[in-house]
C-alpha cells in the first residue's frame, strides 16, 4: 500500500513540478504553451480530484480576497488532502486488486 502511496504522490509532486518549473519561466509566453499547461493540469485532476472540486468551489462562491482568512484555509486544506488522498489511493488500489484476485480466471490471478 505504501509502495503505491508514494508513487501516485510523486507522481502528482512531479506533475506540479514539471507546470512550475517548464512554464512559469516562460510566462510572458504563456499562450504559445496553453494545450501543454491544460494536459498536465488535466493530469493533476485525475490523480487529485479533490484540486478540481476545490477550484469548483471557488467557481461558484466567487472570487477570495487574496490575504482572507478563508484563502489560508483553502490552501491548508488542500496541501493535506493531497498526500491523504494518495494514502487513500494506495489503499484503495491494494484492496480492489486482492478483492479481483478472489476471481482466478483460468486458474491464474488477474492482478
Amino acid at each position: 500500500m505504501w509502495k503505491v502511496a508514494i508513487v501516485h504522490f510523486a507522481l502528482t509532486a512531479f506533475a506540479c513540478l514539471s507546470i512550475a518549473i517548464v512554464f512559469f519561466p516562460h510566462a510572458e509566453h504563456i499562450v504559445a504553451y496553453k494545450a501543454e499547461i491544460r494536459f498536465w493540469i488535466t493530469i493533476i485532476f485525475f490523480l487529485q480530484p479533490q484540486v478540481w472540486i476545490f477550484g469548483k468551489l471557488v467557481q461558484i462562491f466567487g472570487p477570495l480576497d487574496a490575504l482572507s482568512i478563508l484563502v489560508w484555509c483553502y490552501y491548508a486544506v488542500l496541501a493535506v488532502s493531497v498526500p491523504v488522498w494518495s494514502i487513500c489511493f494506495g489503499w484503495l488500489y491494494v484492496k480492489f486488486t486482492n478483492w479481483l484476485n478472489h476471481f482466478p480466471m483460468l486458474g491464474r490471478k488477474v492482478f
